[in-house]
């Protein structure tokens, strides 16, 4: 099974090889910022013009700065919380205008009394979603008065969200795959369809938001990774399209979420200590563990099927392929030992377990990418023998980036005819759990070149010759 129901067209953008600097330590950096705000209305790490702070390293004026006028329009994602607020506070402390900031609030929840039950939505009735927006906006309308910037204007995207994110991702699971909800969300709706919104009437207007990422402007546009690790989130800005990030500012990329929620306090700002936002938007962030599951069974419908062992012996049934993904455990109670899922075939909806944790069907090598989304491209759609070394990452809030070599290969018909080039990436190592439509994102040190989305996986060089010989990818192929 493909992933080609949440594809989209391939984006292509040219630019050299670049290497960040480093930045000032952590500490040193909060005495700059801090600083900074309390004495500075003129010079910017985000400054009109490219004026430049003093107290801001050479380095973080490469990832901060561009050309533009302090009277430009810049559109603010906020939701309520610290770090688009902070965000917001920047721009003003680096000389922009105030009133020439417009915030903006999207909607993406759904109201159960609002409920349009003519559009395409699931058979089963939907359970509670994301209650917190009401709370989110009545803090933004206060932030917002905080900082003395305009009232923020309401977006309602829950419709968009739900026909061009959830559906898809409704298919995906239901199909045996892993999407990454966010990182689609991020592609059509914050950055798709509020970006499309925000720039229809003026077409010099920018958006700024409170994500942990950087972008450099020179001759070419480059997303970095943010200076915080662990809040870094170019991960899921991955298959943004370049044509926005170009219009698209991150006041705090460089900051950490302490000195974030230090400079709200500073200010006084409501939501200084407000707990983050977690997990997806629909599903109420305060439940419990496990809820989740509950969450899709509402509208997903069970799909009982047989649990298989490597030899292919029934061991017992699963209630459907979306409630597992490759790697976790799951419970059988005739077996003795903690069976673990390497496989999912959604024409036979079996499911294919193997005992233990490291056994070696639960790892992966060698993965593809049908669908490789670049923000700045380094190889071309072509079958090619170049193979570049880069980095990778396969999950969110993953610290070590895996080596691995990469090309593009040819995926040939039971002809022997070329039908499509994809993407091949050979990790330097093996990987636990690495499963279809989950998201494959491309570095070259901390730049971002791109993402996308698992077509296939294979063990190794033997299993990857063995089924393209056999034109067999299912399991833990397509």
């Amino acid at each position: 099974m493909s992933v080609s129901k949440i594809s989209v067209e391939l984006f292509k953008q040219d630019g050299p090889h670049f290497k960040p600097h480093s930045e000032h330590p952590p500490a040193q950096r909060l005495k700059n910022v801090l600083a900074f705000l309390a004495t500075s209305s003129k010079s910017s790490i985000l400054s009109p013009k490219g004026n430049q702070s003093a107290c801001f390293s050479t380095s973080n004026a490469k990832f901060l700065n561009r050309d533009h006028s302090s009277n430009a329009i810049i559109h603010v994602a906020m939701s309520g919380g610290v770090d688009s607020a902070v965000a917001a506070h920047i721009l003003i402390k680096s000389g922009h205008n105030p009133k020439n900031l417009k915030p903006i609030y999207f909607k993406t929840g759904f109201d159960l009394d609002h409920i349009d039950h003519q559009q395409n939505l699931p058979s089963k009735p939907l359970i509670k979603t994301n209650c917190q927006w009401k709370k989110d906006w009545n803090d933004l309308l206060i932030i917002c008065r905080q900082l003395s910037i305009s009232e923020p204007q309401l977006v309602d995207l829950s419709k968009d969200y739900w026909n061009q994110v959830w559906l898809p991702c409704l298919d995906s699971w239901e199909n045996g795959q892993t999407p990454n909800v966010d990182i689609l969300c991020n592609r059509f709706i914050k950055f798709g369809i509020v970006a499309q919104k925000v720039f229809q009437n003026n077409p010099n207007s920018l958006l700024a938001t409170g994500h942990y990422a950087r972008i450099q402007y020179n001759s070419s546009l480059k997303l970095f990774q943010a200076n915080d690790k662990l809040k870094d989130q170019s991960y899921f800005l991955s298959m943004v399209s370049p044509s926005i990030l170009k219009r698209t500012i991150f006041p705090i990329g460089h900051l950490s979420k302490l000195e974030v929620r230090k400079i709200a306090t500073k200010l006084g700002l409501i939501n200084s200590n407000k707990p983050e936002s977690m997990g997806i938007c629909l599903v109420e962030p305060t439940l419990p563990k496990g809820h989740f599951h509950k969450f899709l069974a509402e509208h997903l419908n069970d799909n009982p099927g047989k649990i298989l062992s490597k030899d292919g012996k029934i061991l017992g049934n699963h209630q459907g392929l979306w409630r597992y993904t490759i790697g976790q455990r799951c419970r059988i109670p005739s077996q003795s030992f903690k069976m673990f899922v390497s496989a999912k075939d959604p024409n036979q909806n079996t499911l294919n377990v193997v005992p233990g944790y490291n056994h070696p069907d639960l790892y992966s090598q060698i993965v593809y990418c049908d669908n490789f989304f670049w923000i700045r491209p380094i190889l071309n759609q072509t079958n090619q023998p170049i193979e570049i070394n880069l980095l990778a990452r396969l999950r969110k809030g993953q610290l070590e980036l895996m080596p691995c070599k990469v090309q593009m290969v040819a995926i040939k018909n039971q002809d022997k005819k070329v039908e499509k080039t994809t993407l091949r990436v050979e990790l330097e190592k093996p990987e636990h759990g690495v499963a279809l439509a989950q998201v494959l994102v491309l570095q070259s040190g901390e730049e971002v070149l791109g993402g996308g989305l698992i077509d296939m996986t294979f063990r190794d060089h033997h299993h990857e010759q063995q089924q393209q010989d056999s034109r067999s990818y299912l399991g833990r192929g397509i």
